[in-house]
């Protein structure tokens, strides 16, 4: 499932300050799972804005689609094999990408254009605790489970 996502896709929250608040008013692909429980929120720097934006938030979600796969699982990984060993082999064969369930995702368009994510998903491995990842570009920058 790709979705192509227009600017008229959006509906505007808030725009006061620093930020321009939206939602998105489609269904989009995160990691592989069509994401519309809860409404995917985007928050725009006052320097950019959502029509000269929506291009690389279309190459960005089309990413988290599915191409960042190997990505988080390598980083996922790595975070577990800091307090527990398990193989990437390992993780794959217990269905770990397939059993995210997303909660939350925010997409942010950055002063200078850059475009990340705050993304909040379940998981099998850590069942009672929530996956937060953070993402700047193409980039993980941060990974843990809350608690």
């Amino acid at each position: 499932m790709t979705t192509k996502i227009a600017v008229e896709d959006f509906s505007i929250e808030n725009s006061n300050g620093e930020w321009s608040d939206y939602t998105l008013k489609k269904e989009c692909e995160i990691f592989g799972k069509t994401f519309n429980e809860e409404p995917l929120e985007l928050s725009i720097h006052k320097k950019q804005s959502l029509e000269n934006s929506i291009a690389k938030i279309n190459e960005y979600i089309k990413w988290l689609g599915g191409d960042c796969k190997n990505k988080l699982i390598n980083s996922v990984c790595e975070h577990i094999n800091s307090y527990s060993s398990v193989t990437v082999e390992e993780l794959l064969d217990s269905g770990w990408y397939e059993s995210l369930e997303i909660f939350r995702v925010l997409l942010t368009v950055t002063e200078t254009g850059e475009v990340g994510a705050d993304i909040s998903c379940g998981d099998n491995y850590n069942e009672d605790h929530i996956l937060d990842i953070e993402l700047l570009g193409k980039e993980i920058t941060d990974i843990g489970y809350d608690g």
